[in-house]
């Protein structure tokens, strides 16, 4: 299944395909785990659709892997607890 949508340039009144995720460049999201908060219940890591949060040995949520968030905030709306925090980076922060 590829990721497209079909667009309208207002501008030149034409009809394009938009770019794919591949093409789009990626923001860098930071991922914050409270860990006091949270009780470990596992749906953040469960439904993360990219995996950038897993469970670690003791089945504990850790982002393991924050460049892989999209932001799509599934995690902090869902999260029982408010134990978790997504935030996209400005790209001064990302370059530190």
């Amino acid at each position: 299944m590829v990721d497209e949508q079909v667009v309208v340039n207002e501008d030149t009144a034409t009809i394009g395909k938009a770019p794919t995720a591949a093409k789009r460049p990626r923001r860098q999201m930071e991922i914050t785990l409270f860990d006091r908060w949270c009780k470990g219940c596992g749906l953040c890591s469960t439904f993360c659709p990219t995996r950038a949060i897993e469970a670690d040995e003791e089945g504990r949520p850790k982002a393991i892997h924050p460049e892989l968030c999209t932001g799509c905030q599934w995690c902090v709306i869902h999260c029982p607890d408010l134990a978790i925090s997504v935030r996209q980076l400005n790209s001064r922060e990302s370059d530190e």
